[in-house]
C-alpha cells in the first residue's frame, strides 16, 4: 500500500474516533457554550486553568504562578494540574468561543487522539487496520478515560502513553534507529507530558521500570547487550528534558509558594479487588445491584477506572493462552498483572472495605507461579520495589495507584488486537472470537447521556457589567471556596475575562491544602453556606473581619447563586454597613477600598 493510501487509511480511523467522542459527549454538544463535560467542581477548576494560561502570557504574567486565586500570596501552578500545554494549544478556541468550549473540546479530542495514536502504535505489531483499531478504541473509550473525562482532561489527554511504548520498544529492544534520535524524541516526549500532566509522567516512569524488569526476567541474556544503546538513549534524553524542563521544575521545587508533605491519603485512591469486574454508574449496561458494590469503592466516581469485566478478562485469558507464545504477547500479558496489582495499592480494598492484608503479600503468595513463567525470580522482587516506592517514597507516595490502570487498557487492547489479527481461520471458531470480543467491548459501553453540567454563569459575568469592577482589583466572591466542589466562582472569574483577583480559590497551596486556609471572614462565610448561619456581626467580631478585608485589599464583594443567599447578603450589608446593588443575578459591593 502506497504511503499516500495507507495516511488517507489512518485519517478514516481518526475520523470514526472523532465522531465516537463525539457521540460519548453529544449530550454537552448540543450547548457546547453553556454545558460542561463532566459533573463537580473539577471541570470548573480545568475551565479556569484553559483561561488562566492565555491570560497570563498575553498580560505579561508568569503563566506557572498566579495571583488571582489565593491572594496575596498566590499559587504555584505546577503543584497543580494546570496542563499549561493544553492552556497553550487551545489558546485560540478559548479567546474565540470561551473556556468552556475549549474544555469540552479538550475532552472530547483526548478520547480521539488517544485511540488513534494506540491505534498507531499497535500497528507495529498488528497487520490489521480492523483489529489495530479495536485495540486502539479499547484504549481510548476504556473505563479510565470515561471516569476521568468527569473533569480532569489533564489526564484524560493521553497521547504520549502508546507512543512512549513505541520508544520504549526503540530504547530497549529494536535499537535501529540512532541513538540521539531515540533520546531527544524521548526527552521531547517527556517534555510534552511534564506540561499536560506530571502525574502521568511520573506514572509512565513506573511503568517503563516494569517493563524493563519484565524484559529482564524473559530475555536476560538478550537485554545484556542492549544496555550501551540504551544508557546513551536515556543519557541524551534527560539532557534533553533538563534542558527544557528546567524553568518549570526548578519554579516548582526552588520557587514561591512550594506544596511540601503529602498531599493524599494513604489507601485511599486505590483499584479495588472487585472493580476489574464489578461495573460502575459510567457503564450503560451495569445492573443496578452492582451499584451496592462499586458506590463504596475507594475515592468517588472520577477515580473508578479499573472495570475490564468478567466478559473482556475471559477474551484477555484466551488469547493468553493461545498466543502466549509470541513475545508480544507474554511481555502485555505481565505488564498488564504487574499494573492492575499495582493499581490495588499498599493495602488490598474488597467491596470498599480497607483489609489489613499488603497487596505485596498477594505476589509473594504468586511468586512460585511467577517464577515458573518467568524462569526467574527478578519479577517478584522488582514490584516488590516499586510497591514499596509507590507507598513510602517521598512525592512518589503522591502517586494514586488507581491511575495507573490506563496502561492496563494500554496492553489490555493490545492483547484483544493480537486476538483478532489472529483469529481462527475456520469460520466458526472465528465469529466465536469476534462475537465474544464484541460481547466484551460492549459490556464497557459508556452510559447515555453522559454526566454533563449546565454552567452556572450568572449574566453578569459575561456582560458589559463586570467592568464595573476594576480592572485587576480583588474581589470576594460567595459562596466562599471552602470545599472542593465550591467552584463555580472560578468558573465566574475565568468567563469575566479574569476581571478580578480572589482571596480564595480551589488550589493546592503550602499547608498542603486545596482549600484557603482558616480565616475569621472565610470561616463566617463558609458557616452561612453550609446553613449554621446566621452570622451575627459583633463589635468583637467586626473589627477581625475588617481585617480580612483589608488584609486582602478587597475592593469589591460578589454574592453569586448560592444556597443561603439572603442571609449571606445580610452579613455582608450589616459589616459593611449598606445594602448591595443587584446586576444580572449578582448582589455586589463597590468601591470598598483602592484597587
Amino acid at each position: 500500500m502506497s504511503g499516500i493510501a495507507r495516511w488517507i487509511r489512518h485519517a478514516l480511523v481518526l475520523i470514526v474516533f472523532v465522531a465516537a467522542a463525539v457521540l460519548v459527549f453529544s449530550a454537552a454538544w448540543k450547548a457546547p457554550a453553556t454545558t460542561i463535560i463532566g459533573v463537580g467542581g473539577d471541570p470548573l477548576l480545568a475551565i479556569w486553568f484553559m483561561r488562566w494560561v492565555p491570560f497570563a502570557i498575553s498580560h505579561g504574567f508568569n503563566p506557572l504562578l498566579t495571583d488571582y486565586l489565593d491572594y496575596p500570596q498566590g499559587v504555584n501552578l505546577m503543584w497543580n494540574t494546570a496542563a499549561p500545554l493544553l492552556g497553550l494549544v487551545f489558546w485560540p478556541v478559548t479567546d474565540r468561543f470561551g473556556p468552556i468550549v475549549a474544555y469540552n473540546l479538550a475532552e472530547t479530542l483526548a478520547l480521539a487522539s488517544s485511540a488513534w495514536l494506540a491505534y498507531l502504535a499497535f500497528g507495529r505489531y498488528i497487520g490489521s487496520t480492523v483489529a489495530a483499531a479495536v485495540g486502539g478504541l479499547l484504549f481510548g473509550f476504556s473505563p479510565y478515560m470515561i471516569s476521568h473525562s468527569l473533569g480532569h482532561p489533564s489526564l484524560t489527554v493521553a497521547f504520549t502513553v502508546p507512543l512512549m511504548l513505541l520508544l520504549f520498544d526503540d530504547l530497549f529492544v529494536r535499537q535501529r534507529r540512532p541513538v540521539l534520535v531515540v533520546g531527544g524524541l524521548l526527552g521531547l516526549l517527556a517534555v510534552t507530558q511534564l506540561l499536560i500532566s506530571e502525574e502521568l509522567l511520573a506514572a509512565e516512569a513506573i511503568i517503563v521500570l516494569a517493563g524493563v524488569a519484565i524484559l529482564a526476567a524473559l530475555h536476560r541474556d538478550l537485554v545484556r547487550p542492549k544496555v550501551p544503546y540504551a544508557a546513551k538513549a536515556l543519557g541524551s534524553a534527560a539532557a534533553v528534558f533538563l534542558l527544557l524542563a528546567a524553568v518549570p521544575l526548578a519554579f516548582q521545587f526552588f520557587g514561591p509558594r512550594r506544596v511540601t508533605g503529602s498531599v493524599w491519603g494513604i489507601n485511599s485512591y486505590v483499584s479495588d479487588l472487585l472493580s476489574f469486574i464489578v461495573p460502575t454508574r459510567l457503564q450503560a449496561l451495569a445492573p443496578p445491584a452492582a451499584f451496592q458494590l462499586s458506590d463504596h469503592f475507594s475515592a468517588n466516581v472520577y477515580e473508578w477506572s479499573a472495570y475490564l469485566g468478567l466478559p473482556l478478562i475471559g477474551v484477555l485469558a484466551f488469547a493468553a493462552l493461545r498466543h502466549g507464545r509470541r513475545d508480544v504477547v507474554r511481555f502485555a500479558v505481565l505488564m498488564a498483572g504487574f499494573i492492575a496489582l499495582l493499581s490495588m495499592g499498599p493495602l488490598l480494598n474488597v467491596a470498599g472495605h480497607t483489609t489489613p492484608i499488603p497487596v505485596a503479600a498477594l505476589v509473594l503468595g504468586l511468586s512460585p507461579v511467577i517464577t515458573r513463567v518467568t524462569h526467574s525470580r527478578l519479577l517478584v522482587w522488582a514490584f516488590l520495589l516499586l510497591w514499596a516506592t509507590l507507598a513510602l517514597a517521598p512525592i512518589a507516595n503522591d502517586l494514586l495507584p488507581g491511575r495507573l490502570t490506563i496502561f492496563l487498557f494500554l496492553f489490555g487492547g493490545l492483547l484483544v488486537a493480537t486476538l483478532l489479527q489472529q483469529a481462527p481461520s475456520e469460520p466458526r471458531a472465528r465469529i466465536a472470537v469476534i462475537g465474544l470480543t464484541l460481547l466484551a467491548l460492549i459490556a464497557l459501553l459508556p452510559r447515555q447521556p453522559f454526566p454533563s453540567t449546565p454552567a452556572p454563569l450568572p449574566s453578569f459575568m459575561t456582560s458589559s457589567a463586570v467592568n464595573q469592577i476594576p480592572e485587576g482589583s480583588v474581589a470576594l466572591v460567595a459562596p466562599f471556596a471552602y470545599d472542593w466542589r465550591l467552584t463555580d466562582l472560578m468558573l465566574w472569574q475565568a468567563e469575566s475575562g479574569m476581571r478580578f483577583r480572589m482571596p480564595e480559590g480551589f488550589v493546592w497551596i503550602p499547608g498542603p491544602s486545596h482549600t484557603p486556609l482558616p480565616s475569621p471572614l472565610g470561616d463566617a462565610m463558609a458557616k452561612i453556606a453550609t446553613g449554621k448561619g446566621p452570622v451575627p456581626v459583633s463589635d468583637a467580631t467586626r473589627q477581625d473581619l475588617r481585617n480580612d478585608l483589608d488584609r486582602w485589599r478587597v475592593s469589591s464583594v460578589l454574592v453569586g447563586p448560592m444556597a443561603h443567599r439572603d442571609q449571606m447578603i445580610g452579613f455582608f450589608s450589616d459589616l459593611i454597613g449598606r445594602p448591595p446593588v443587584e446586576n444580572g443575578g449578582v448582589y455586589l459591593w463597590l468601591g470598598l477600598g483602592s484597587p
